[in-house]
């Protein structure tokens, strides 16, 4: 199977990096991943204990997006066999049988351009991570819960979120998460990877989006699934808040503001 995964690390848990390489790995010697590390020291650099998982260090950090466009520009060995990339968060752990299921549904219908899975939390929990396209008001309101109160905001919000019962259902979805997705690279190399415009948020949306522009699916399906921790950065740093709204404001100039639906 031709696929390489990409992991951006920052400052991250060895042990639970570890745990997500083993995940994705499965024993599979044709499987490769890229890790590549912003943190200011490279001491995860002790990660690399096969021969098909690679390093790499930027302290710069340029970003989530530019760190997964590094991994599948640069890898020579990965550009020379990948047919998929996976796009993994560092506290993703993929269930076993789960790459192989997204990729046979992905070979089964050329149109599928990107794909993932039902998220979990540890708990046994779904991740309601599926959106329809944002709008202003829902993002606002889900800082500000008390909003909802009101019917122009509770409105936006139900026009952006997926109703909980979809999420048993296979199909397409607008905007799936990027702590865990498939994309071939073909499509990859049609849209240019990720927009390293946005530093940290929204480069989801954005890829999403680029991937429906060219007439692709985003598909999803509840057949398999992965558990991602999930630190929730931007409710509860003011810096990663300040990253949210950078890149809000970022996404919107770019595909044009909807305020309310």
């Amino acid at each position: 199977m031709n696929l390489v995964s990409s992991i951006v690390l920052f400052k991250n848990s060895k042990e639970i990096v570890q745990k997500s390489i083993d995940s994705f790995l499965e024993q599979d010697p044709k499987r490769q991943i890229v890790l590549v590390d912003h943190s200011p020291s490279p001491t995860l650099s002790s990660l690399v204990t096969k021969s098909n998982i690679s390093y790499h260090h930027n302290p710069d950090n340029p970003g989530f997006g530019a760190g997964h466009n590094f991994a599948h520009r640069n890898n020579t060995k990965a550009n020379e066999i990948e047919k998929y990339i996976v796009i993994q968060n560092p506290d993703v752990f993929v269930s076993p049988g789960c790459i192989q299921t997204l990729i046979e549904k992905m070979e089964a219908d050329p149109q599928i351009g990107l794909i993932t899975c039902k998220v979990m939390n540890p708990d046994g929990s779904v991740q309601k991570l599926l959106k329809n396209d944002p709008n202003l008001f829902a993002l606002i309101t889900r800082r500000l819960p008390i909003l909802s109160h009101l019917h122009l905001f509770r409105k936006a919000l139900l026009n952006y979120e997926i109703k909980n019962e979809m999420y048993d259902i296979e199909g397409e979805i607008p905007i799936v998460s990027g702590c865990f997705f498939i994309i071939s690279r073909n499509v990859w190399d049609q849209i240019g990877g990720f927009d390293e415009r946005y530093f940290l948020y929204f480069e989801d949306f954005d890829i999403c989006r680029k991937v429906r522009s060219i007439n692709k699916k985003i598909f999803y399906t509840p057949q398999v699934e992965i558990i991602h921790l999930w630190t929730r950065g931007a409710h509860k740093s003011s810096k990663h808040l300040f990253y949210f709204l950078r890149s809000m404001v970022q996404y919107f100039n770019k595909w044009g503001w909807r305020i309310f639906k």
